[in-house]
């Protein structure tokens, strides 16, 4: 899948950027590929580090497409993408913005660590949760 990026840093406005990208996915409907588990964490990262390094896992539009994706970049699930380009962190140590993922509906779902637990994009809209559940959490900074 890839080595891991230099340094990311969060841009100064990120809390700001941060909530834009929640409200937007508040209202929008679930979609493969623009709305989904994936893209929205991949969008948070992009506004709170002004940095789309999840772009080359861009461009489904089905399940069964984000799958091969992953596969095809030497990955198992879609948690793969942000283990090549951010270090790990203890969910509990895991801080708003940063991501993880969690078993869901029979498979993975990612996510992000929010001032309210951890949130994801369903099909049933966005979802939140306790941390506890997490499995594992990436740290978007180093």
């Amino acid at each position: 899948m890839g080595k891991k990026q230099g340094l990311t840093m969060r841009v100064t406005d990120w809390e700001d950027r941060f909530n834009d990208v929640f409200e937007k996915y508040q209202t929008l409907p679930f979609a493969y590929g623009t709305a989904d588990c994936f893209t929205f964490p991949a969008d948070v990262i992009l506004a709170i580090t002004g940095q789309d390094i999840l772009a080359p896992y861009r461009g489904y539009s089905s399940k069964a497409e984000a799958a091969k994706l992953i596969v095809t970049l030497g990955g198992k699930h879609q948690g793969d993408a942000f283990a090549v380009h951010f270090p790990d962190v203890h969910p509990f140590f895991a801080r708003r913005g940063d991501v993880g993922y969690m078993d869901y509906d029979g498979g993975v779902a990612t996510g992000v660590f929010t001032h309210q637990g951890f949130t994801c994009k369903s099909e049933e809209g966005l979802i939140s949760v306790s941390p506890e559940r997490v499995r594992k959490a990436w740290k978007i900074e180093f």
